[in-house]
Formats: C-alpha cells, sequence, structure tokens
C-alpha cells in the first residue's frame, strides 16, 4: 500500500489520470508489437496470457490505442527486412514494444540502429524516430541492453511481474506518447524529465526499504572500493610488497577475473588490501571477529573477495553474495610409496583361500589313505602280486608335488584316483590364477594406503593430522554442534591447539616432513601438488580418495549492504552465460600426473625386495636340506660305532671264553692234550662238519687212552 501511495503521487501517474479523463476524445493510437515463439496472442502458457492481459489492461485504460501483432521468426529469410517493416516512412503506428527472447530483442535494435544512422546521414527532414520499448525474458550479453528502456523480467519477482508490467507499460505509454512526444528513449542519457523503463519496473517491484537498481548503479559509478583479500590460489593469486601492501596490478586468479568484469561492468575502481592476521575470520570469545570477516564487519573495507565458505556462524555477522563455486574438502597426505614385503609372493590369494588350499590338503591325505586301504583294488589291478600300500605321508607327497606341477604317483584305488583327478583340476586353476596375479603385482607398482576416507582417519596411526585454524573448517570440527566423524577429528585439538597450522603453506610443509595429513579444500591442494611437482619433479603429495563437506564459495559485505544484491545479479548472469567454468579452467592446475593414486600402467624392473619372499623360502630349503645331511651323516656315524663297539664286545667276549676254556683243560689234562683238543676244536668249529656224536666217541677214546697211561695197574 506504501508503494501504490507513493506511485500515485509521482508526475506519470497524474499525467495517467489526466490522459484518461481525455481519452475518448483523442485520435487512435497505433503500437506495433513485435514478438517471438516465447510470446504468443493464442498461447496458454504464464507468460503468454500474462503478457497479452497487460496490452489489454492499458487497451482498456487507453481506449484509443490499437495493437498489431508482428511476429519474428528468426528462422524465416526475410528477417533482415525487419528495418524496412518497422521505421518505413509509411508506417502508421507511434511506438514499439520488443517481446521476447535476445534473437528478437538483437533484430530490433540493430533495425533501430540503422534507422538513427540513416537520419544522420540524410540531409532531408524525417519524422521523429519512434520510441521503443524492450521487454525482455532473458538477459542478453552479447549486445548492450540499456535501463532507461529494456526491462528484464528475470530480474524480477514473479509474484510482481503482471501488476508491475502493467504498471510500466502505462506509464510508458502515456509519458512518450502524450506527455513527452519528442523525448527520445534510445540511449537517452538518465535526467530527470526522462523515462527510465528499469528505474519504474523496480520501483514496483521493490519493497519499501530496498534501492532501486539504478540508484545502485549511479552509487558505484566513480566509487573506489576499498576491498579485502587473501592469497588463496587458485581463487586469488596476490604478492605483497615490503611493506604489506597488495599490488593490485599483479594480482590475479578466478576472483580477481570477476571483479575486474564488474569493475568494467558497473564502473567503479578499487584497491585491494591485506588481511591483516592473514586469517579469514572466526568468533572470538568475547563476540567479535578477527580475520577478513571482523575487517567488512567493522567496516575497514567494504567487501571481501576471495573464496569465503558460507556458514552460518558467518552469516550472523556478515552477508554472503551469491554462491559462485563449491569445493568439496579433501585430505592431503604424503605420497604412498610401492608395496615391497617378504611376503608378496602371498598376496595374490587372500588369507581364506590360502586357508582353504591348506584344509583342503590336510584332508585329502587320510581320504586317499583310507580309499586305498583294501591292496586288492589297487591299480593296475592285472599284476601277479599286488602292490605294496602306501602310507598316508606318502600319500601327502603326492599331493604336494602335484602342487608344486610335479609328478610322483602311488598305487591308488579307482575312488582314490577319482579323488586325486579332482585335486589336479583345482591345482591347475589355483596355478593359473595364482601365476596371472602374481605376475601383475611384480610388474605393476602397488601404492599403500594407510585409510581412504574422513572416517578412517582417527583410526589409524601412522599419521597425524591438522587444519587451519579460525577457518570454516575449525569450525566444523570444533564446534559445539559438531557430530560423528567430525567430532573425532577435532577430538585430540578441544583441550590442544598447538599441532593447529596458521597457514596453508605450513600444512603443506608438515605433509612433506612426513608426520602429518592436512585437511583443506580441494582446489587449494591440487594447486599445492602441482606446485611442489614443479619444484621438485617428483610426486610427493597426494590426496585421500574421498572427498567430503562440500562448501559454497562466495564474497563478504557488511550486514545489509545494498551493493550485494546487484553482485548477486551479476554472479547470476555470469554464471549462466558459463563464465565461471571458463576461468575454472584458465586457472585449474592439471593433476592428472600427482592426483588421486590409481594404479599406474607403466612396469618397472624388478629387484630384490620384489623376491624376497621365494629368495627366503629357498634359503630356508638349503638350510633344511643341510642341516638334514648333517643329521644323516650323524645317525650313520653313530650307527657304525655303535655296531663297532657291539662287534667288539662280542669278540672280547669269545676270546675271553676261549681263555677259560683252555686254561680248564689245561688244569684238568695238561697241555699237549689240551693243545691238541683245542686243535682239534677249532678245526671243527672252522669246517662247520664235526658232528655232534662223532665228536663225543673221540673224546671218550682220548679219556680212555688217557687214563690207562696214568693209571697201568688199573684192568
Amino acid at each position: 500500500m506504501a508503494t501504490c501511495r507513493r506511485l500515485a503521487r509521482t508526475p506519470a501517474v497524474m499525467a495517467l489520470v489526466a490522459t484518461v479523463v481525455v481519452a475518448r476524445a483523442a485520435p487512435t493510437t497505433r503500437i506495433a508489437v513485435v514478438h517471438d515463439e516465447w510470446y504468443q496472442s493464442g498461447g496458454h502458457r504464464y507468460s503468454d496470457v500474462m503478457t497479452w492481459t497487460v496490452l489489454r489492461e492499458a487497451q482498456t485504460v487507453l481506449p484509443s490505442l490499437v495493437f498489431t501483432t508482428h511476429y519474428f521468426d528468426p528462422s524465416s529469410p526475410h528477417r533482415h527486412q525487419l528495418h524496412d517493416l518497422l521505421f518505413n516512412s509509411t508506417r502508421t503506428w507511434a511506438a514499439l514494444v520488443v517481446l521476447g527472447g535476445c534473437r528478437v530483442q538483437r533484430a530490433v535494435a540493430r533495425a533501430e540502429e540503422e534507422e538513427q544512422q540513416q537520419r544522420e546521414e540524410e540531409a532531408e527532414r524525417r519524422t521523429e524516430q519512434p520510441p521503443v520499448l524492450y521487454v525482455s525474458s532473458e538477459p542478453c550479453r552479447d549486445f548492450p541492453q540499456h535501463g532507461e528502456n529494456t526491462v528484464i523480467l528475470a530480474d524480477y519477482p514473479v509474484s510482481k511481474r503482471f501488476i508491475c508490467l502493467t504498471w510500466l507499460l502505462r506509464v510508458w505509454l502515456t509519458t512518450t506518447l502524450y506527455l513527452s512526444a519528442h523525448s527520445r528513449l534510445r540511449r537517452a542519457q538518465p535526467s530527470s524529465g526522462t523515462f527510465l523503463a528499469e528505474e519504474e519496473m523496480y520501483e514496483c517491484a521493490r519493497g519499501d526499504d530496498e534501492p532501486s537498481q539504478n540508484s545502485l548503479h549511479h552509487m558505484l559509478q566513480g566509487r573506489t572500493l576499498t576491498i579485502v583479500t587473501i592469497h588463496r590460489p587458485p581463487f586469488t593469486f596476490i604478492s605483497r610488497g615490503e611493506d604489506g601492501s597488495v599490488d593490485t596490478d599483479t594480482a590475479s586468479g578466478m576472483d580477481i577475473d570477476i571483479l575486474n568484469l564488474l569493475q568494467r561492468r558497473l564502473g567503479f575502481t578499487y584497491r585491494l588490501v591485506y588481511s591483516y592476521d592473514d586469517n579469514w575470520g572466526s568468533k572470538l570469545s568475547n563476540g567479535t571477529w578477527d580475520g577478513m570477516v571482523g575487517m567488512v564487519q567493522r567496516q575497514e573495507a567494504d567487501l571481501g573477495v576471495a573464496p569465503f565458505t558460507i556458514t552460518l556462524a558467518r552469516e550472523e555477522a556478515i552477508d554472503f553474495t551469491f554462491p559462485y563455486y563449491y569445493d568439496p574438502s579433501a585430505i592431503l597426505i604424503p605420497a604412498p610409496g610401492p608395496i615391497k614385503k617378504v611376503t608378496a609372493f602371498l598376496d595374490p590369494f587372500s588369507s581364506e583361500v590360502w586357508l582353504g588350499v591348506l584344509v583342503s590338503f590336510l584332508v585329502l591325505g587320510p581320504t586317499m589313505y583310507l580309499l586305498s586301504l583294501d591292496s586288492n583294488y589297487l591299480y593296475p589291478h592285472n599284476q601277479a602280486y599286488p602292490p605294496r600300500r602306501t602310507t598316508v605321508f606318502g600319500y601327502y607327497w603326492m599331493l604336494s608335488t602335484s602342487l608344486l606341477q610335479q609328478g610322483v604317483v602311488y598305487p591308488m584305488t579307482s575312488a582314490s584316483r577319482v579323488v586325486f583327478g579332482a585335486w589336479i583340476t583345482a591345482v591347475i586353476a589355483l596355478s593359473c590364477a595364482y601365476t596371472g596375479v602374481l605376475i601383475s603385482f611384480l610388474t605393476v607398482p602397488r601404492v599403500y594406503e594407510a585409510f581412504s576416507s574422513l572416517s578412517g582417519l582417527p583410526r589409524q596411526t601412522e599419521l597425524k593430522w591438522t587444519f587451519r585454524r579460525s577457518s570454516a573448517l575449525a569450525s566444523l570440527f570444533l564446534g559445539k554442534a559438531s557430530e560423528g566423524v567430525y567430532r573425532e577429528v577435532g577430538a585430540p585439538f578441544v583441550t590442544d591447539e598447538s599441532d593447529l597450522v596458521s597457514t596453508d603453506h605450513e600444512g603443506v610443509l608438515k605433509v612433506l616432513e612426513g608426520s602429518h595429513a592436512f585437511i583443506k579444500e580441494k582446489s587449494y591442494l591440487d594447486f599445492a601438488m602441482l606446485e611442489e611437482y614443479h619444484k621438485t619433479g617428483q610426486c610427493s603429495l597426494a590426496l585421500v580418495r574421498e572427498t567430503f563437506f562440500p562448501a559454497a564459495f562466495g564474497w563478504i559485505f557488511q550486514e545489509g549492504n545494498p551493493l550485494r544484491l546487484l553482485f548477486n545479479k551479476e554472479f547470476i548472469r555470469m554464471q549462466e552465460a558459463g563464465l565461471f567454468d571458463n576461468w575454472r579452467e584458465k586457472h585449474w592446475p592439471n593433476t592428472k600426473r600427482c592426483g588421486i593414486r590409481d594404479p599406474v600402467s607403466f612396469t618397472k624392473a624388478l629387484d630384490f625386495q620384489d623376491f624376497g619372499g621365494p629368495l627366503a623360502i629357498l634359503s630356508v630349503g638349503y638350510i633344511l636340506a643341510l642341516m638334514s645331511v648333517l643329521v644323516e651323516r650323524f645317525w650313520k656315524n653313530f650307527r657304525k660305532k655303535e655296531t663297532s663297539e657291539k662287534s667288539k664286545m662280542t669278540r672280547d667276549k669269545k676270546a675271553a671264553a676261549k681263555k677259560t676254556i683252555l686254561a680248564e683243560l689245561t688244569r684238568r689234562y695238561g697241555l699237549p692234550e689240551v693243545e691238541q683238543k683245542a686243535v682239534s676244536i677249532r678245526k671243527g668249529t672252522a669246517s662247520g662238519k664235526v658232528k655232534k656224536g662223532s665228536s663225543e666217541r673221540r673224546e671218550k677214546k682220548e679219556h680212555s687212552r688217557r687214563d690207562s697211561r696214568k693209571c697201568p695197574h688199573h684192568p
């Protein structure tokens, strides 16, 4: 209501009221309406119904108006004859309204410029050039659209387009055709008596406390803005002098390109200042803000130009522009090296597969032994004598040799042969799979990753981690509302923040030392990796695979600063024009060489560490073989010595027995007989042919002969 009362007191409204009174007596006035496919008289879309309803409303207020429509077809071969149609000397219309997109707007603007040039070149006097009102459905970047006679409907809320466009058309017709018939709207300079289409439209659509777009443009014309910034590649590349001042001429980056384009469009100049404490801005315990946020809040700078992360806490202190870029956070770590370990030859199969092979091996030995117990059915069956059965260890040996692709076969039954055939088939499949995977592991280097996401960071012990204090990530990890993995990451710094870094460069240096991981937005980490590669020629840094916390970036203004609305409008136009994508391709580093570590596609020479496991097994085999030889020799010598000792003991016993016998014989029979007896015993023993009976008879004869010689008187 306040807006309507204010508009009702304007001179244009008073003129409109006066015109309505005399309209019925006025002659007929023809208005040409040039439109494209976006606005059609028979269409049912909102834009069609709204636009033609506006024209009928204007015709109701001004009955003398007659609207003549002309459809512009951009594909028609007669589209270049638009100048002859609209601006001929025999035209019967007094004003022109252009409805539609950029093509019809551009075509009518060219025809109008051509008409103006002809008027300047011709000496004869011609009729006055008619006024033109451009109602564009979209902003057109390839030709100028002037606020004095152009309205872009996309700049205004949908709820206010109908009533405000109706009001604009009435005021324009009244002002140009009746009150100021000789005014020229095209490229007219704003003045106290000139109709400004954008100003009138904005006055109708805005609230009572919002400035108009035109007034914002005038506010920036010729003004020098103080802009606070910080070095944050690839958005801002800032060089500082010895006194800390910023060299504006050498500043570059995506944000600087945006700023320079806004400078050309809006007509302001600027000077850059650096953050006094090299921080972005965080809320202190006393409720104030440090860093660039504090400088803008205290009006030490008009705005902050840098990729500020839009957060709720900062929004309470300053105002953000439209987000122009979304950047996820990532984790920078030391570049992981290839995996080299003694047990690398076991890596082709998982522990479950190896366990399955071992269990199968242990079970098949007794199984084959049990199936081969009946020797009558051992293969082959046509032998004269059945083969000897094999022990369990023999079947284990056969399974082992087949696993190593060697050939040892023991007697088996048909059932055990079927089991052994299944084992051979599994061994062939396992061998082929193992060989292929092992070759790929040895020729293509694999990298070791301690963790692959933010959730794995607090659960590993190889690296500490850090992030920048007074940053959006610090608020994320250390804020009171932090939950889950964010709270786990920030837990070590709740009581002690000494391990946090003050600059991004300091965080990168900690990563290069190999002791820390650095958490930062991915765009900066990409640039840090590329910069380190250019310095050393090596990929010393790497990124963890998973990203998190996609942050929206925007510029900052003082709370309630109306210039933010103007910058937002320009940001949206740049985004629709694709300029943000072009600047990203221009300033973003190429991280294909040192990006997220994927398996590389080049081969390498195999070194000693690649064969450490097999060589270790071979060495153990040699040692076991040597120990086996030593044990066998020791056992053989021990058995030989034991056998010789037993043989000597046997000989000693025989010699002692012989002496005992000889002594007894000498005592009883005398030495000669004893020697003969001993000789006969030796002969008999040596020949082995003396029978027991004959020897006894000879012995009795010998005894009787001796007795006869000793005792002759005996009968």
